[in-house]
This record gives C-alpha cells, structure tokens and sequence, in this order.
C-alpha cells in the first residue's frame, strides 16, 4: 500500500493483538485489516434436515435406548 506502514491502519495493531514479527514496520500483512472497514463474519446457514441427520447422528445410542423402551412397552401392554 504504498510507502506507508499498514500498521498504522491496522485493527490488529490498534487493539495491540498482532504478533506479526515485522510491527509496526510492515509494508506488506497476511492479517492485514483495514481499521476503517467493519470487520464481517460468514455465518453458515444448515438446512433443517441437515442439521437433524447431524442430531440423530451424534445421538444414536440414546436414539436406539429410547427404541427399544418402546418396543419393550408395545410388547408389554399387547
């Protein structure tokens, strides 16, 4: 960005979190965030069934206790 340090201009520097080796004289950043600019963060959007399959899945063992409960309470009042 020209002669000047982005340093100067960046978020990172401002609220003294950066760890980049070459502060406050860089020129050039991986981490580079413009002070002036709001910072965005990508929300993920899961679809419902997505989201219920990833449920059932991390749930399985009580999913197959609570079957055969009832199955075993099915069986019991016929």
């Amino acid at each position: 960005m020209g002669e000047t340090f982005l340093c100067e201009s960046c978020v990172y520097d401002a609220d003294d979190t950066c760890t980049f080796p070459q502060r406050p004289y860089a020129k050039t950043c991986t981490l580079y965030h413009n002070i002036a600019e709001p910072i965005t963060e990508q929300v993920n959007t899961v679809s419902p069934g997505r989201s219920l399959k990833a449920w059932c899945w991390e749930h399985k063992g009580l999913l197959i206790l609570s079957s055969l409960f009832s199955v075993s309470i099915l069986l019991a009042l016929t």
